[in-house]
Order: structure tokens, then sequence, then C-alpha cells
């Protein structure tokens, strides 16, 4: 036994000794307390609820968490880890898959709180500081303006495709040519507004994003949207040259889509947020954690982040309501033109 619970039990015993004595100045001669430390004892206890082992723990024992507790916590802290990104209505679905009786978003941040991990520069520090590094490295960066932007009109799959490209940069692999020229890389990204559906690829190429590689992706949308019996109605995109190639602008009269141009980035916000998304959840955690950084380990982590996200991620937005995306782009006579 611990030397501090022993003497917490010492004390139970003593005042079970008293009061079991028919007076309580008897009690106190034969326990060996005097009556006015009985009194105090008694009160002490009065004031947890009647418990005398919670009483006269000591504070820092008291707070010791049990061992359920202690499984929560280091959960919660596993999943910020893992999921550096996000905050903690995403994170407590992530430990509910594990622990079903976790309990509410606000509990899993005072948890994060309590160890420093309540946003995501300490978060990336301990990744950092975990790989040997003083700094972490969060790979690419992106200047993002939050203006607030009106409701896109978009009532169900394939009314509004948005698409856009990202730069990510130079990486190891990524080379042209018999030469082995230096490539750029960039993410290629469609969205569906009405499920949050997502389609990205990643593709090299001299300098600038490749019409070849956008009408790729508007082939593979249509594909994908076709084979749950939803229409490809129209698309967004900005003025780039790659959305501006006959490739491109041909494809998407064959498939009989409406193109229309955006006037500005907010425009095509929700293309432009998912790739805010994609850098926070993606890109920022995997340059954290993995060195060197090809571009092969980079196709592999984003195919694994698209099924989640798709697949199992909670989204709480307008047309979502906590469903993940492919729950909407799964075929329901219901909400069918």
């Amino acid at each position: 036994m611990r030397a501090d619970t022993a003497g917490v039990m010492a004390r139970v015993q003593l005042m079970g000794v008293i009061e079991r004595a028919v007076t309580v100045r008897e009690g106190c001669r034969v326990a060996g307390v005097h009556p006015s430390t009985y009194y105090r004892w008694r009160q002490r206890v009065a004031a947890f609820g009647g418990d005398p082992v919670a009483a006269f723990m000591p504070a820092d024992v008291r707070r010791r968490p049990g061992p359920a507790r202690s499984r929560l916590e280091s959960t919660v802290i596993a999943a910020a880890l893992a999921f550096p990104a996000k905050g903690p209505r995403p994170l407590r679905d992530e430990v509910a898959k594990l622990m079903p009786e976790v309990g509410s978003a606000s509990q899993v941040w005072r948890i994060l709180a309590a160890h420093d991990l309540s946003n995501t520069r300490s978060r990336y520090r301990l990744m950092a500081y975990a790989r040997g590094v003083d700094e972490p490295i969060v790979g690419p960066d992106r200047q993002w303006r939050h203006d607030r932007s009106h409701r896109l009109d978009a009532e169900i799959p394939g009314d509004l495709i948005q698409i856009d490209c990202f730069h990510v940069g130079r990486v190891k692999e990524a080379r042209l040519g018999a030469a082995k020229t230096p490539a750029q890389v960039w993410q290629y990204t469609a969205i569906d507004v009405a499920s949050s559906f997502v389609w990205s690829t990643l593709a090299v190429s001299a300098h600038n994003p490749s019409a070849q590689h956008t009408t790729a992706l508007a082939l593979q949308v249509a594909a994908t949207l076709a084979q749950h019996e939803w229409q490809f109605k129209a698309i967004t995109t900005d003025r780039g040259n790659e959305f501006r190639h006959h490739e491109f602008t041909d494809t998407l009269e064959h498939l009989e889509v409406t193109h229309r141009y955006v006037t500005r980035p907010q425009t095509n916000g929700k293309v432009e947020q998912m790739h805010n998304t994609f850098l926070r959840e993606l890109w920022k955690p995997h340059f954290a954690r993995y060195d060197p950084r090809g571009i092969t380990a980079l196709n592999e982590a984003l195919n694994e982040y698209l099924w989640y996200y798709n697949y199992e991620r909670s989204h709480y937005g307008h047309w979502n309501k906590g469903t993940p995306p492919a729950t909407i782009l799964t075929p329901n006579r219901r909400n069918q033109p």
C-alpha cells in the first residue's frame, strides 16, 4: 500500500472506532485522538459529501486519473496527433470510433488544453520534437482569404462542380524527360458542391498546370456521377490556360456541361476551401512526419486521405449535416429528379 494511501486508511479506521463508541469522548480516548481533531475531521468529511477517503486523500493523488480516464486522455491525445489540424468536434468523432463512451467536444477540448495540445501549432511542435528537430517543417504554404460568400446554388449531386489547381512545389522523384529536368508538382482537385465529394490527383509539369490533367479530371468526375446515376450539369473554373484550352472546353462541350468562369476566388470558394483543408489535414501533417518526401509517397498519402474524406469523415456544412460525402452521392430514389 502506498504511504499516502496508508495514512488515509488509518484516519478512516480511527473515525470508525470513535463513531462506534458509546460517546465521542470515550471513542477519542480509545483511539488516542483529541476530540477537537475528530470534529475537524468530521467537518472535512461533510464538505466532501460524506466520503472520508476523498476528504483525507492528498490533492495531487485525488486529481490522479483512474484507468478509464487515463485511457480516454491517451486516446484523445493520440487522435490529436494523428489529425493535428482537427478541432474538438471532429476529434470527438474520431475518438468515438474507439471509445463510444467519450463525452462531448468540450470534454475533448479540456483534455487537450490540460496537456497544452489545444491548437495545431503546439501539436506540430510536439511532432517536430519527436523527430529530433527544433521546429516543424510544414510543407507548402498558401495565403487564404476568409471573406464570407453567398451560398452556392446546388441541390443534388452534379448540379455544380468546382475545379481548381494547387501548387504543391518541387519534390523528389519529380523529373521530366530523359534529361530528368526538375518539374513542378500540381494537385488537381474537383468537388461536388451538393455532396462535398472530392476527386483529386497529383501530376508533374514543366511550369504551369496542364490541360491534359484537368481534362482527365473532368472525365473522371463525369464517370463517377454517371455510375451513381447523377447528371453532370455545370462546372466553374478560373480563367487559367489549363481551363481555357480547347482540349478541356471541347470535352465539356461533348459532355454537355455548362462551363462558367469565375471572376474572383470566392465564387469558386468550395474548392478553394478544399485545398485549404488538404493543406491543414493532409500536407502539413505529412510533411511534418515524413522525410524524405517523394511524389510516390505523396500519391499514396493523397489516395488514403481521399478515401477517408469521402467515406468516413463527418461533414458539418449546409448540405452534409454530419454525414460523409459518399452517403449523399449514393443513389437515393427519393431525392433524384
